[in-house]
């Protein structure tokens, strides 16, 4: 039985066939991007399998085929040329300052030109910005494999929203990083940007000026990251029968229960997050935390992104339901954040995936989305946070008040919700 890559976001650890990982098959994707050479970023919360994608990207444009046999890119006649490749872990380089994250940046491009043989030891660096070692890596790689430079960026915002709980500090550091990669979006020896994040920011910040389309609602990549239904079955077809007793087990499911309600299980606690494009979508780390344990309820509890800062909306607000309730459509742009200062809830609830696209609308100035709770291991998180935070006044009410929210959240039904939170 194959194993559950959980926390496995090295392609080529994960394709080794010694170490027997599960993988679904996304290379179609990867294709497509190298045949579209684009600029772009794609916008996900944490778990979606950013990392390993990106890294799957940059083994096919070092052409790596020994990795992909076996996959659909190696069936459709793709040439595997071997180009060079800029990869920056924008989490590894998140800092206390400004001045340290420059910093980082120059150690990661130096080593970076000495693996590469860049003779960079032969020049004097010291005192050159990130930004201009960023050019000057650019220059030398072109010249030296002759072909134009890709660069992959992951958790393009992390040295930003390591700091939303310092407004000023933040800004400075979304400039910092602007001012980084300022310089890439029309470098003619630049011939792929592919960034990844768990924020989309403002027209009038790195990303824009950096890439040229902002992906995170386009159709073409609605799958490209997270589980579409018909690969979760991918799954449940080589674990299932193993994972179905062990959830029987635990409590899960009744004694002779089928596959197929183990499937209704997992899409219950870990279905559906969209981005306005044709069919939901689940968190692949999500899954494989319920295949681990055999049960729901657990990822959001340990994992995601800090409970502070949702504590922080839970303390301002009138009531838990504030963050959710209404369930409010707002246009791509108002998903977007674009004062950290004053950003509002539900643009953080969503990028943090909290909150999900339910519908899709058209209106005279664009798309909007009506916004809702995913699936119910996130309300259930995000309840209980809530209850926490803000319980009820009255003791009695709150056993009585929580078992109406999940009752409520089981259905889906906004009607009950609303209900259930009268004279809170």
């Amino acid at each position: 039985m194959p194993r559950v890559p959980m926390g496995v976001t090295d392609f080529a650890r994960l394709r080794d066939e010694k170490n027997g990982y599960f993988y679904v098959d996304k290379t179609r994707y990867l294709h497509e991007l190298v045949a579209w050479p684009p600029r772009i970023l794609i916008a996900r919360p944490r778990g979606f399998g950013k990392t390993l994608f990106l890294s799957s990207l940059e083994c096919l444009l070092k052409g790596r085929r020994d990795l992909f046999k076996g996959l659909w890119i190696d069936s459709v006649g793709y040439d595997w040329p071997c180009c060079p490749v800029i990869r920056l872990d924008m989490g590894s380089m998140a800092a206390l300052t400004t001045e340290k994250m420059e910093d980082k940046l120059s150690k990661h491009l130096k080593r970076l030109a000495k693996s590469e043989g860049l003779g960079w030891d032969l020049r004097d660096t010291r005192g050159v910005s990130a930004e201009k070692l960023m050019r000057l890596a650019i220059w030398d790689l072109k010249k030296k494999y002759g072909r134009d430079v890709a660069v992959l960026v992951d958790d393009s915002d992390a040295p930003i929203t390591a700091h939303f709980g310092n407004p000023p500090l933040a800004e400075r550091f979304r400039r910092a990083v602007e001012d980084f990669f300022i310089g890439l979006k029309d470098n003619p020896k630049v011939s792929l940007i592919f960034m990844t994040g768990a924020s989309r920011f403002s027209p009038t910040t790195f990303s824009s000026r950096t890439c040229h389309k902002d992906a995170t609602f386009f159709d073409g990549c609605h799958g490209m990251l997270g589980f579409t239904l018909s690969e979760l079955d991918v799954l449940l077809g080589e674990l299932g029968d193993a994972l179905l007793p062990r959830v029987v087990e635990n409590g899960g499911l009744p004694p002779g229960a089928s596959r197929e309600d183990l499937r209704e299980l997992i899409l219950g606690w870990g279905d559906g997050y969209n981005w306005g494009g044709e069919g939901n979508l689940l968190n692949p780390s999500q899954v494989f935390d319920f295949i681990e344990k055999a049960k729901g309820g657990e990822y959001f509890r340990q994992r995601g992104l800090s409970d502070e800062r949702l504590r922080k909306f839970c303390a301002r607000g009138a009531s838990p339901f504030d963050l959710t309730r209404g369930f409010p459509s707002l246009s791509e742009a108002e998903l977007r954040i674009d004062e950290i200062a004053s950003w509002r809830a539900s643009a953080y609830l969503f990028q943090a995936g909290r909150l999900t696209v339910k519908e899709s609308l058209d209106g005279p100035s664009g798309r909007f989305f009506r916004l809702g709770l995913p699936n119910l291991e996130v309300a259930s998180r995000l309840i209980s946070l809530n209850l926490s935070v803000k319980p009820p006044k009255d003791p009695m009410a709150a056993k009585r008040l929580a078992g109406e929210i999940f009752a409520a959240l089981a259905d889906f039904d906004e009607s009950k919700l609303e209900k259930a939170f009268e004279g809170y």
